[in-house]
């Protein structure tokens, strides 16, 4: 997620401006047609991964493969993953993975030393996910641990899970923030919430902007869908009405329901202008959700169809259907079974990525509430050390002043008075 941040002329925050009027410049700036006036916070530099792979994670619990896609995206070295039931082992070289350990090994060396200044990073479901995030939090000691809670806990079950005087997160010396986020607010389109514990050991805190990126525009759930997908061909789909006594719940709509003929089980079917509903918590079989979409083939109306294995992973924020050319089909299962257990992969990358940087040697969050706001020209990108070495034997050319014959541009019958004017 971009983390630019958009101001008018004054400095104060709003929509972008074109700075041209009628195609003219305004008096202030020369920029050229189509150019627009874009603000950039230093946090927008364009950003190396050099010194991003000596920052450590470790993933903690069946629920939590999401964290360590994340964490491998942003450059970091995922050390060690942990599982109970669920082991990696099948899709781990897709993304290019450490094995998964039993977590019960996690508590042996190398793993056992502590302090450890890396980044923990988990997913408390249930009871045995609580006990392995606060035995291992507890060994490790980390800079950094955020957990996620789904929003289907009860209020008791999260602060038992994390609170510090009666949960398994009992530790002295951590500044600790709760955040809780919803899917739209970070640019998802589904009705997703997670509640998030944000803990770290670092003297001072974070500032608010390194603990999790900026919040998105909302988006409906057609714009995670592939358009170029049509009605189901050679198999009869029985439609049913939805029910009257069904009102539209949240940001979610039913316009109906929908049934393979010969089959008793229905789908609820999705207005995709609308949201999808919160996919990790249906059960495998209704994971792929059907849907009320525009398609390619069809110039007025909607298509009824259910979704497919790559549209649910870009409902999810993943890639979609371009990283999973290739992939087989148990693969492709597996993958999105492991997805689904971990939240929506925009949450993850907003806190991980802005963790990450915080360890940064550079430590470039800590001005960014104060750093001098720069207008977004090509003049004021700073150059990086390897282009100010480099040297350009560019010969600039000199003027001579030597007369050009223009007559060759000359229309038939040119008077002397347009020639001249030419």
């Amino acid at each position: 997620m971009p983390a630019f941040e958009h101001h008018d002329d004054r400095g104060e925050k709003g929509i972008a401006l074109n700075r041209m009027t009628h195609g003219e410049p305004d008096k202030e700036g020369s920029l050229r047609t189509g150019e627009k006036i874009v603000t950039l916070s230093s946090r927008s530099k364009p950003l190396s991964r050099r010194g991003r792979s000596n920052i450590a994670f470790r993933v903690i619990g069946d629920h939590s493969h999401g964290w360590a896609e994340a964490a491998v995206s942003w450059g970091g070295t995922v050390e060690a993953i942990t599982h109970k039931v669920h082991d990696n082992h099948l899709i781990r070289s897709t993304f290019n993975l450490p094995r998964s350990i039993h977590v019960s090994k996690a508590l042996l060396p190398p793993f056992a030393s502590s302090p450890w200044n890396g980044i923990l990073l988990g997913t408390i479901q249930d009871d045995d996910d609580a006990d392995d995030v606060g035995a291992l939090f507890e060994a490790w000691q980390p800079l950094i641990a955020i957990i996620a809670l789904p929003s289907h806990l009860s209020r008791h079950k999260r602060s038992v899970y994390s609170c510090f005087k009666s949960g398994p997160l009992n530790h002295v010396g951590y500044l600790r923030k709760d955040m809780k986020v919803r899917h739209t607010e970070v640019g998802g389109v589904t009705e997703s919430v997670w509640h998030f514990v944000h803990l770290n050991r670092i003297e001072g805190g974070l500032p608010k902007g390194a603990i999790m990126m900026a919040p998105q525009f909302s988006r409906p759930l057609q714009t995670a869908l592939d358009d170029t997908q049509g009605a189901i061909r050679g198999r009869t789909v029985v439609l049913e009405p939805p029910d009257k006594e069904l009102s539209p719940r949240g940001d979610t709509v039913i316009t109906g329901y929908a049934s393979m003929k010969n089959k008793f089980s229905r789908s609820p079917i999705y207005d995709a202008t609308k949201l999808a509903p919160d996919i990790g918590r249906l059960p495998v079989n209704k994971q792929l959700i059907w849907v009320e979409a525009n398609s390619i083939f069809l110039k007025r109306g909607k298509v009824v169809r259910p979704t497919n294995v790559p549209e649910v992973c870009a409902i999810w924020d993943y890639e979609g259907k371009l990283e999973s050319e290739g992939w087989s089909n148990p693969l492709k299962g597996a993958i999105l079974a492991s997805r689904l257990r971990s939240p929506p992969a925009k949450m993850l990358r907003s806190l991980v990525f802005s963790a990450g940087d915080a360890l940064l040697p550079d430590h470039t969050h800590i001005n960014l509430i104060n750093d001098e706001l720069r207008a977004g020209r090509t003049t004021d990108i700073p150059f990086s050390p390897l282009e100010v070495n480099s040297s350009t034997r560019v010969k600039a050319a000199q003027a001579d002043n030597a007369e050009v014959d223009l007559s060759q541009w000359a229309e038939p019958g040119e008077s002397p008075r347009i020639a001249k004017a030419r």
